[in-house]
């Protein structure tokens, strides 16, 4: 027996390390997949960053030409040929020269593109021209803009990794900007093929296909190093995208050597490796231990087990039995109440039908005539007692629930409502215009608000102000009813208490302590709520929550935008916590630790929609939050909250570091913004 039992650990043990060795070969692929993919997106982005500053500088240099050459009327063409040559001598870095000729049938024209070429000193020129009216007709200027110093502006100081680098070809994919001048000119497959015809450019052939194909992408390739005259082969990841300038379209390409991820992805595998060894020695130890130890744990999960089904047992009892007294003490109560209000009503009846009679008797005196008129008070208010109990027992509510239009039944209720309102008091109603079906029964409304509005009309008769309010709202989930009244409100103790059978606060003549026991019960029948909310000389407001009743409602439900916001101001997360909230199918969540909210993105790139950080935070400025929240999920709309107007920080929002800056002073009304226009959408 002991043997089998060793074989089955030692087999355990086998399996457990050979699922152990498959998840880490699994994680190991899946985070190198992700860094993978992760540095792609990165390079599209400083491809497209790239792009972005060449289109400006060119449209800068553009506007700048047609600035320097707004001419005199009356200046002649060597006028021209002055401004021309003085603007190459202030721009000799960026320009090689011009031409200048007159010609009769041009037109004045803005500064253009008018093509460009490869230059004997190896490097493209781009010529802009520029049609300049002088006295003898109009001047054609030509510059010749040297694409190499553009480069060297633009292109080469954008740093990617150690290895990596920018590329720029046209439309034709003839390379025009390359850090090595040997590829400049060279179209990037056609001529690569007949310089290197031992190369196989299958996988270059397929991504240059690519970026005919689509203005942007990524993807790794097998590529050479073409600045090495052995030429060695390297694996790529890359990323490109098009941009085009007055007629001239650019593509540009940012790609770095695979093996500068190599080092991260090993190290993740040394550890991988580490943890897995460290795992398999514990486990080896725990499971000799867990051998040695066997038996006398057994017994003692015997014992523990048992000790602790009989605990478990004696709690399941217990509570059983208190649900058993509580239930038994409600029918009691019920019955008693049943019991009384019939006695009541025989007791009551021929009380009642000989006061009448009494009441009716023509040779009866004034003074008896009033205490017949007492009798009469005093039998209606037993009676109505008696209807209160039946109420409360349930005996003669048995009615079954059904649909029914909530709107008309406060409607009915309101108008007997109003008949009963005093004329001290303003009656206040507003109904929304919109039907909403729950399940309950014909006249429920009426008892309620009967019931609501006679304990309103008693708490405002020593008040100054006396109003009551009646209102109907629609919402998501079903209406809510609200019955305020500016009376002399409820204290907290009494708050806790006024749902209880037979407890009141207005003195046996003036109440029973059942009318709002009942309504309780009623809202529960039809699976509603009801709370309160008063102040002692304030007033109370009863809320009333009837769920809507829908006969093929959808179960699904729209997830909504979830909004996350880091400040490292205390204070100001907690008043936005406080004041902008969530709309139903909408999140909003407060951190003041941008630490937090990254190890929750590592574990979960998907786990927000938007990200609104403040600039100064704990660990690191908003900037490189939103950085680093960029590589884990670039489809997360991220803001940024500005102290002030900081022209610097438009740099990242022109460069897509950003999506948005939202001054703090227009924060929280930004904020409930947002989530207002997500709660319409839905």
């Amino acid at each position: 027996m002991k043997k089998k039992y060793e074989y089955i650990i030692i087999s355990l043990l086998i399996v457990l390390s050979a699922g152990v060795i498959f998840f880490d070969f699994r994680f190991y692929r899946s985070n190198r997949e992700r860094m993978i993919l992760s540095e792609q997106k990165q390079l599209l982005m400083m491809a497209e960053t790239v792009g972005g500053s060449l289109k400006n500088e060119v449209e800068s240099e553009l506007k700048k030409i047609d600035y320097y050459f707004i001419m005199d009327e009356d200046a002649g063409i060597d006028d021209i040929r002055t401004a021309a040559g003085r603007y190459i001598t202030e721009n000799q870095e960026l320009f090689t020269g011009f031409d200048l000729e007159l010609a009769d049938d041009a037109a004045p024209a803005d500064a253009d593109i008018m093509g460009k070429q490869l230059a004997e000193s190896g490097w493209y020129e781009m010529f802009i021209g520029k049609n300049v009216p002088v006295r003898e007709g109009t001047a054609v200027i030509t510059f010749h803009m040297d694409l190499n110093e553009i480069y060297r502006r633009i292109v080469a100081p954008v740093k990617i990794g150690e290895g990596g680098y920018s590329v720029v070809k046209d439309k034709d994919l003839a390379i025009i900007m390359h850090h090595a001048k040997s590829q400049i000119g060279m179209d990037a497959i056609y001529d690569r093929r007949v310089q290197y015809p031992q190369l196989d450019l299958t996988s270059l052939q397929e991504w240059l296909d690519l970026q005919l194909q689509q203005d942007e992408g990524f993807s790794v390739i097998d590529s050479y190093l073409w600045d090495d005259p052995d030429l060695h082969p390297v694996r790529r990841i890359v990323a490109f995208t098009t941009i085009r300038i007055r007629g001239e379209q650019w593509i540009v390409n940012s790609t770095l050597p695979m093996k500068e991820l190599d080092q991260p992805l090993s190290e993740m595998l040394v550890m991988i490796l580490t943890m897995t060894g460290v795992f398999f020695v514990i486990a080896a130890g725990v499971i000799i231990l867990f051998n040695l130890n066997i038996m006398n744990m057994k017994a003692q999960r015997k014992e523990i087990s048992y000790l602790k089904e009989i605990n478990q047992g004696m709690e399941v009892v217990a509570k059983q039995n208190d649900e058993l007294r509580h239930y038994q003490r409600i029918e009691s109560l019920g019955m008693m109440a049943s019991h009384i209000a019939h006695e009541f009503n025989n007791y009551l009846t021929p009380v009642m039908v000989y006061a009448e009679l009494l009441e009716g008797d023509p040779q009866l005196s004034g003074d008896s005539r009033k205490m017949v008129r007492e009798i009469m008070n005093s039998t209606e208010r037993a009676a109505g007692l008696s209807r209160e109990l039946l109420d409360f027992s349930r005996q003669d509510s048995g009615a079954r629930l059904g649909p029914v239009s909530l709107r008309s039944e406060v409607l009915d209720a309101l108008a007997v409502v109003r008949q009963l309102t005093p004329a001290k008091i303003t009656l206040k109603e507003d109904i929304t215009q919109e039907d909403v079906t729950v399940m309950g029964r014909q006249g429920m409304m009426q008892h309620i608000l009967l019931n609501l509005a006679r304990n309103a009309f008693q708490a405002m008769e020593e008040s100054e102000r006396k109003e009551l309010s009646v209102s109907l709202k629609r919402t998501d989930k079903g209406a809510v009813l609200t019955v305020a009244d500016t009376g002399s409100g409820i204290s907290r103790d009494a708050q806790s208490r006024i749902f209880e059978p037979f407890y009141t606060t207005k003195g046996s003549r003036h109440g029973t302590g059942l009318g709002l026991s009942v309504i309780r019960n009623i809202m529960h029948s039809v699976n509603g709520t009801i709370s309160v909310e008063s102040e002692p000389g304030a007033g109370t407001c009863f809320t009333l929550f009837f769920p809507e009743y829908r006969q093929n409602a959808d179960a699904g439900m729209h997830a909504g935008s979830r909004i996350v916001c880091i400040d490292n101001d205390e204070a100001l997360i907690r008043s936005l916590s406080r004041t902008v909230k969530g709309t139903p199918g909408h999140e909003v969540g407060y951190l003041t630790d941008e630490m937090t909210f990254l190890s929750r993105l590592q574990k979960d790139p998907s786990c927000c929609d938007t990200v609104i950080a403040g600039y100064t935070l704990r660990h690191m400025n908003g900037i490189e939050l939103h950085e680093i929240i960029r590589r884990l999920n670039p489809g997360i709309q991220l803001i940024l909250v500005s102290d002030g107007a900081d022209t610097d920080l438009q740099w990242y929002l022109n460069n897509r570091i950003i999506d948005r800056i939202i001054p703090r002073s227009d924060l929280e009304k930004e904020l409930m913004q947002m989530t207002v226009d997500q709660a319409q959408k839905l």
